[in-house]
């Protein structure tokens, strides 16, 4: 469980009725302790990972009960990232109140990007970028220039061009720095490397020779790289007060990560919501006499 201590009126706001609660419902929380809360959990789900269940990653077609502790890696990254979606197409949010949700969680992004947690910080990006997000555009025209060129500095960071070079030039400036690694970009990683140590070593070799292909060694190397990084929270741990966390987020997340929305009830949520905005700017118009 997280410290920090928080109140307990906070957490029965939370908890109220024994239905699932929201950010909505705790106004007020700074982005900076949210993300931190974010990264504590990070951190205890990867404390669980052995070196040895890596072994066993093959991608999609891995054997499940071997690598059991690192699924729930994948599974954290999209549940973070469908709640943070869920969140800000709440149907009750005008385009306004939506705007603001929007904003909050690109504060987030940053703060955690900020603490080191790439993983938070492509989760909630991912997110905003998915098109029942991005089709907002009400929402997303009410956002300041300064917040928007804070969402721009964060995509170049989670970019995927040039094979993640924005992201792996930010991983390689922190040093021996402890840090919680792109989870989607290593395990792709990991299983692109063992596809390829698997692979005829010779004739690997052979293309290697002809100034091919990576030889049959380097890519045993690279794997042996990207599981440091998956367990690199393992061996160079958050000090301690990194990873504190108000009891009543640690709670929110919980909650938060129950999030069981599928992208296709996502998505029709967005169009309710947009077309709600679009019938109050119609509203607005006609009131002030455009009509």
């Amino acid at each position: 469980g997280g410290g920090g201590g928080g109140d307990g009126d906070g957490i029965d706001a939370v908890s109220a009725g024994g239905k699932r609660k929201s950010l909505r419902d705790l106004p007020g929380v700074e982005p900076r302790a949210l993300a931190q809360a974010l990264l504590a959990h990070e951190v205890r789900t990867r404390l669980r990972i052995g070196a040895r269940e890596l072994l066993y990653w093959n991608g999609k077609d891995s054997d499940t009960s071997r690598c059991r502790n690192v699924l729930p890696l994948l599974e954290h990254f999209d549940r973070l990232s469908y709640w943070v979606a869920e969140e800000v197409l709440h149907l009750d949010f005008n385009a306004r109140q939506r705007a603001e949700m929007v904003e909050n969680w690109i504060a987030v992004a940053h703060e955690s990007l900020l603490l080191r947690n790439f993983n938070a910080t492509f989760a909630i990006v991912t997110a905003l970028r998915a098109f029942y997000i991005q089709r907002l555009e009400t929402a997303w025209s009410m956002l300041s220039k300064s917040v928007m060129e804070r969402f721009r500095a964060l995509e170049e960071v989670v970019a995927a061009a040039n094979n993640n070079r924005a992201y792996r030039k930010a991983c390689g400036r922190l040093g021996e720095e402890a840090y919680c690694d792109a989870v989607t970009v290593s395990l792709k990683d990991l299983a692109t490397a063992k596809m390829a140590v698997k692979a005829d070593a010779k004739a690997i070799k052979g293309r290697a020779d002809d100034g091919g292909d990576i030889p049959f060694g380097k890519w045993t190397q690279i794997a042996h790289i990207v599981t440091n990084e998956l367990l690199r929270c393992q061996s160079r741990p958050f000090p301690s007060a990194s990873l504190s966390a108000d009891a009543t987020l640690v709670l929110l997340i919980r909650h938060g990560l129950a999030c069981d929305k599928t992208a296709e009830q996502l998505n029709e949520m967005s169009q309710e919501a947009n077309l709600r905005e679009n019938q109050a700017l119609e509203e607005s118009l006609e009131e002030a006499g455009f009509f």
